[in-house]
């Protein structure tokens, strides 16, 4: 009885734990596309660039509302990264890096972009 409880017991977590994820991937991704148009804006400003590693960083002063929004668009990227790195059995680093390359192919000309070796350019 106790064993079958036990089993009961892990695979409700096991249920749980992959509602959590979709759910949270789900709650990622709306904020995310919430921030859409506020990111792109810091972007073509040249406020912020996108990373190597699938990050914004900036690239001149931002205001305190700028710098927050930059650090929320990070953070759901670094939890997304890791949600789907587990998805996939890569680092969250690697799927990082995989999505940088995709958002600088995708960005428009003047957004800046930092290639792999480190170096910022802007995109024309």
């Amino acid at each position: 009885m106790k064993t079958k409880f036990l089993l009961f017991t892990f695979l409700l977590s096991l249920v749980m734990t992959s509602f959590a994820g979709a759910e949270d991937r789900q709650a990622i991704q709306e904020r995310i596309s919430e921030r859409d148009e506020a990111v792109s804006a810091l972007l073509l400003e040249q406020k912020v660039g996108e990373t190597n590693r699938g990050f914004l960083a900036a690239r001149a002063d931002l205001t305190r509302s700028e710098k927050e929004l930059m650090e929320a668009e990070n953070e759901d990227r670094e939890a997304l990264y890791q949600i789907l790195s587990e998805d996939v059995g890569r680092s969250a680093e690697e799927i990082g890096i995989i999505r940088a390359r995709q958002l600088a192919e995708r960005s428009v000309a003047g957004v800046w972009i930092q290639n792999r070796r480190g170096e910022w350019f802007i995109k024309e």
